[in-house]
């Protein structure tokens, strides 16, 4: 089951949208279920619907002063927020049509919206579908039941808390969903997406901003941009850790098989064992495809201008086939780029096996080196001892030679005196 997931990142989700546009004419690929946060909650009716010329549309004709204005000091402290997004939700209401929910609500594809909840503090999803959402433990669902409920779903997620103000449903504050799932990949895994292409709105290294940030706006941007990059990493390295604990518990029971081969059923229920619980019963192995830029698409992202609209929604077509252009066409091609999941299960046996099999030798090897080792440090001692022996017998005789040479008479008489000694205690060592 194919899914598409979109991330936070403002006015980068143009860049979203060019992806989107470029999958679907170039390469035919649809998605069953869709997720998004902040940016990507925008993204996602127009993704059920399909309606990607409008979406970039929606995208490329979007300027900061028709709906983020910044309020007065003292609406700031009344508010609780710094800009006003009135304008913001009367675009919204004239791009999220009544028929558009219509659509929505009959289709038999899945939609995610991510908000956070401020007074549980839990990550919640709205959500449309044939059939209810699953999730585990750590995040709600809540099934959006009308058009009202889908606009007011939207709205919370797109709104950055302090800087946007909080959205009510239902009695409670919902913000931004980016405050703590800013890539919403989880909740499609936990609903079955086997082939699932995340979208992430940030350069793997964006680098440093050498700007003197001078004033509390900026300062206040600059703030939330980092811990969103933050998030967002920390969303990456969960769906990697989950592929490969999966693929290394299905390479360890097809190991096991091999080596008891008549016992499969009893190690299908060791596997499987209720206590303590195996978390990866029921996961896969998820083929995961991540589109991200290359580079930092903008300095300010709530600075939204036509023109940058227009340059990230081709960045994004662009970087599609970049990825996906070495591989032929197909129905879901296996992207050229960087994966999140790791390598198969067969080549993580390959690999164990080869190291398994070279510690044998080296074993062997090191048996030998070392009984050799012995024998070659007694041959050491010997031979320095007839050495030294040799040695000081050439140095006497040097010495004699020498001496007869420089020295006088009554010295000659004393060396004679004095070799018959030196030759008894070489015979004494003898």
């Amino acid at each position: 089951m194919p899914g598409i997931s979109t991330s936070g990142g403002s006015a980068k989700g143009a860049f979203a949208v060019g992806v989107l546009q470029q999958l679907r004419r170039r390469w035919g690929v649809t998605f069953d279920m869709v997720s998004g946060t902040s940016t990507g909650a925008l993204v996602a009716p127009f993704a059920i619907t399909e309606e990607y010329d409008q979406v970039a549309e929606f995208y490329s004709t979007l300027a900061t002063e028709d709906f983020l204005l910044l309020r007065t000091p003292r609406d700031i402290v009344k508010t609780g927020s710094v800009f006003n997004l009135d304008g913001l939700r009367s675009i919204m209401e004239d791009a999220f049509t009544p028929q558009m929910w219509t659509t929505i609500r009959d289709s038999r594809k899945h939609m995610f919206i991510t908000t956070v909840n401020l007074q549980s503090g839990r990550v919640t999803h709205f959500f449309t579908g044939p059939t209810d959402a699953r999730t585990d433990g750590d995040a709600d669902v809540i099934r959006i039941r009308s058009r009202d409920d889908m606009l007011q779903a939207i709205f919370a997620s797109a709104l950055q808390p302090v800087l946007m103000p909080t959205v009510p449903i239902d009695g409670d504050q919902y913000v931004d969903g980016g405050v703590r799932e800013t890539a919403p990949i989880k909740i499609l895994v936990d609903n079955g997406v086997e082939d699932l292409v995340a979208v992430v709105l940030t350069a793997p290294n964006e680098g440093p901003d050498d700007d003197e940030f001078s004033n509390l706006l900026a300062i206040l941007k600059r703030t939330l941009s980092l811990f969103t990059q933050e998030v967002v990493l920390n969303d990456i390295r969960i769906a990697e850790t989950y592929n490969r604990a999966v693929q290394y518990l299905t390479a360890l029971r097809d190991r096991v098989k091999q080596q008891f081969p008549g016992n499969a059923e009893q190690i299908d229920r060791l596997f499987d064992e209720p206590d303590p619980p195996n978390p990866f019963a029921s996961a896969r192995v998820l083929n995961m495809h991540l589109i991200r830029p290359n580079e930092k698409l903008l300095e300010d992202s709530l600075n939204f201008t036509q023109d940058d609209m227009r340059r990230m929604i081709r960045l994004g077509r662009r970087r599609v086939d970049e990825l996906f252009d070495r591989n032929g066409p197909g129905p879901f091609p296996a992207a050229a780029g960087p994966l999140i999941a790791s390598a198969s299960p067969r080549r993580t046996t390959a690999r164990r096996s080869k190291t398994s099999k070279g510690k044998r030798p080296r074993r062997k090897t090191t048996r030998k080196r070392r009984t050799t080792s012995k024998r070659k440090t007694t041959s050491k001692r010997k031979t320095t001892r007839k050495r030294k022996t040799t040695s000081k017998r050439k140095t006497t005789r040097k010495r004699k030679t020498t001496s007869k040479r420089k020295t006088t008479k009554k010295r000659k008489t004393t060396s004679r005196r004095k070799t018959p000694r030196r030759k008894t205690a070489t015979k004494r060592v003898r």
